[in-house]
Formats: structure tokens, C-alpha cells, sequence
């Protein structure tokens, strides 16, 4: 109808207001950061609480184990050959100088020392007994091997390292003995008879030598022989006597 206003209405949108910007994420991230600086403030200050180790290299001994005590710390010696350093020096050390380490802790350190050394002595011509009770008495020791010879079994033919000679004491001196086989020992046969005389002589390998008769109470006994008993002869040696007669 004409009277009829028809109102056309008409709705403007409006746009919604921009989102404010959510702090809380922000808040635990600084958080976080926060505890992660008190927590290395923390480990620091405890770290640098701890005493360092001190340097103890080139001391004496004796010194290097004061001052580690002095330091809180607790020393484990060991020695070790260091030629051209002067005897009870330090060398090394171990933790090095300057690390931190609790104390109480224990530091080892090590300690040059020289080599001890001792004099071969002269053992050639010895029975092996001897010349193994001789090394011993210098500090070393002897080993052996036997090889054939015309010197009395057992003798010390040769030694190697040679009488005076330096060496270190535990060292081992190497004897080359007789082992026989190549002489004989001569019988005694003084006071047999001829026959008892040349039984005993073929027995110990050796020959009858020259027979001569001088003048004796003890007559037909050996009263003289050559070589002297107990005498060491190649064998087949020729044993010489002297047959008693009236």
C-alpha cells in the first residue's frame, strides 16, 4: 500500500576485534631461561669451590708429598728409571697441575730413580757352586749350559758378561761349564799290589805306564805313582809307579 513505508533495513557487519596476543607461552619459556642461569650460577660456584691440583713436577719427593698434603690431597708414590734426572725427583703427576679435584682425593706422582748396577765378578776357574754363591753375593744371577771339556766336570770354562763388567743388579750371568767326558780322574793305588794296581787303573780309563822297582819295606806294593791321585788326565792317560823290592 502506498501509505506503507516498506523500510528496508539494512544490518551493517561489523568485524570482530583483533585477538590480544597470548603471554602465558612466553612467561614459561623466561621461566625456564631463568632456572636454567641459577642452575649454572649454582654448578659454577660449586665447581669453582674446588681446590686445584698444584703443580709438584721437578720437586723432591719429599717436598711434592708435603705440598699435596698441604693441598687436602693424598700422594701415591711410584719410581721409575729416568737416566740423566737426578735421583727422587718428581716427573710426572697425575691429575696433571691446575685440574680441580676434591680433596681427599688421591695424586699419584712418579719419582726418577737411577739404575742400580753391580760389578760381574771374575767366576772363570770356579766350580759352579762357587761362582753361583759369588753372582748371588753381587746382586745377580747365573745361568748355565755344559759343553764337552777336558777340565774337571763342572768347571766354569767362560762367562758372559765378562768379570768387571757393569750391569744392572738382577741381571744374569750366563756360565759355560765343563761338563767332562773328555779327562779322567787318576786313581789313588798306592798300597795295592801290582795286579790290584793295573785292575784299578784300566778301571778309571787310564793306562799302565812306566813300572820301576826301589827298595821298600813294603815289598811288591806300589809305594810312589805319577800323576798324583785326584789328578784330572784325558784319558788313557799312562799312570807311572814305583813297586817296592827288597
Amino acid at each position: 500500500m502506498p501509505w506503507l513505508r516498506r523500510r528496508q533495513v539494512i544490518e551493517e557487519t561489523t568485524p570482530p576485534p583483533p585477538r590480544r596476543p597470548l603471554l602465558w607461552p612466553w612467561l614459561v619459556l623466561l621461566l625456564l631461561l631463568v632456572g636454567a642461569i641459577i642452575a649454572a650460577a649454582i654448578l659454577l660456584t660449586r665447581d669453582n669451590g674446588k681446590p686445584k691440583v698444584p703443580d709438584v713436577v721437578g720437586q723432591n719427593t719429599a717436598q711434592a708429598v708435603a705440598r699435596l698434603g698441604q693441598h687436602g690431597y693424598s700422594a701415591d708414590v711410584e719410581t721409575a728409571v729416568r737416566p740423566g734426572t737426578r735421583a727422587g725427583t718428581v716427573v710426572s703427576q697425575a691429575p696433571a697441575a691446575g685440574t680441580k679435584l676434591d680433596k681427599g682425593s688421591r695424586v699419584t706422582i712418579v719419582s726418577a730413580r737411577g739404575p742400580t748396577n753391580a760389578t760381574v765378578p771374575n767366576v772363570v776357574g770356579l766350580s759352579a757352586p762357587k761362582a753361583f754363591a759369588r753372582l748371588q753375593a753381587a746382586g745377580l744371577k747365573g745361568k748355565t749350559r755344559a759343553i764337552a771339556s777336558r777340565r774337571p766336570r763342572d768347571t766354569v770354562l767362560s762367562q758372559s758378561p765378562a768379570g768387571e763388567n757393569r750391569v744392572e743388579k738382577g741381571s744374569t750371568v750366563v756360565l759355560t761349564i765343563s761338563r767332562g767326558g773328555g779327562t779322567v780322574t787318576v786313581p789313588r793305588v798306592v798300597g795295592l799290589t801290582l795286579g790290584r794296581a793295573k785292575q784299578r787303573i784300566r778301571a778309571r780309563h787310564c793306562a799302565v805306564g812306566r813300572i820301576r822297582r826301589a827298595h821298600s819295606r813294603r815289598v811288591g806294593r806300589v809305594i810312589a805313582q805319577s800323576p798324583r791321585p785326584g789328578a784330572e788326565r784325558r784319558r788313557g792317560y799312562p799312570v807311572n809307579l814305583v813297586i817296592g823290592r827288597r
